[in-house]
């Protein structure tokens, strides 16, 4: 594979790995190596972790985000814990660029470029309550677990190469990033530290506006984070945590709506009905 047919074939690529390349290349693995290798070492592209890669700029077509990598560099999985609560400007922003997700997959942590990516396990049954950006809609929510679908035949990349749009479209919905709700970010936290979590140890974690009854929130600085409304809905939060059958998460939420309560919430029953069925969200 020559780097034009590479920019042609994933120039407007997130991401991609080296299954992608020697599937859409049809050439030996060890050929794949070598170019890739090459690449690498004249600054072409960039080793997110072994076997991934996006192209460096200015070959790059795509303005990456570093949320958007933090799936395909350990999926399945979605950002959560800490960096979802920045996201939903519940917890001020932190220097350097730090994400946070949870998988049932063992712990890991992968540093590049782009930042340091940390990975929880949590168990299977509790991988529910996310949703996908905003804008990345456009899928109607489409997902597949791998890019690799799209060049599964040489010959038939071949021909949807020549549908730039259809090539561009299937791949993209490999990597569509997904973020925990924020009632669900806080629960995965409790989860993750561990511990009694009772309303002082809530209200030391210095969640900042974080019942749903305030103003809409502005963007946070940083790549990655787009405008969000901010707040928990304490019913919400009550029924992700009875969902997950874990009596000390049942706890937490109790906790956090006392929290709640002490500090003039208008109540569950005035928050904002959601608009995501983030009763049935799977990752």
């Amino acid at each position: 594979m020559k780097f034009r047919d590479l920019l042609r074939l994933f120039g407007h690529r997130v991401w991609f790995d080296f299954e992608m390349l020697r599937l859409a290349s049809g050439e030996a693995a060890e050929s794949v190596h070598t170019e890739v290798y090459r690449w690498r070492r004249t600054g072409r592209l960039i080793e997110l972790r072994r076997g991934l890669f996006v192209l460096a700029e200015p070959w790059r077509k795509q303005i990456i985000q570093g949320a958007e990598l933090a799936d395909p560099i350990y999926s399945p999985s979605y950002l959560s814990g800490r960096w979802a609560l920045r996201y939903w400007k519940l917890l001020p922003p932190m220097p350097g660029l730090e994400y946070s997700s949870v998988s049932a997959r063992p712990a890991r942590t992968f540093t590049n470029s782009f930042g340091t990516y940390s990975y929880a396990t949590l168990p299977r049954d509790l991988l529910f309550g996310t949703t996908i950006f905003p804008g990345a809609e456009i899928f109607d929510g489409a997902t597949c677990s791998s890019g690799v679908e799209a060049f599964a035949d040489p010959a038939k990349a071949l021909q949807a190469g020549t549908d730039k749009r259809f090539l561009q479209d299937s791949i993209r919905r490999a990597s569509l990033p997904r973020i925990a709700l924020a009632e669900k970010a806080l629960l995965d936290l409790c989860f993750i530290e561990g511990g009694e979590w009772d309303t002082a140890r809530l209200a030391g974690l210095g969640l900042a506006s974080p019942f749903k009854d305030l103003e809409p929130a502005t963007p946070i600085p940083g790549p990655g984070i787009l405008t969000a409304r901010p707040g928990i809905d304490p019913e919400k939060l009550g029924a992700m945590a009875e969902r997950s059958g874990r009596p000390r998460l049942i706890r937490a939420a109790k906790a956090f709506s006392k929290l709640a309560a002490g500090r003039g919430s208008r109540g569950a029953q005035d928050a904002e009905a959601p608009r995501l069925p983030w009763r049935r969200e799977e990752p």
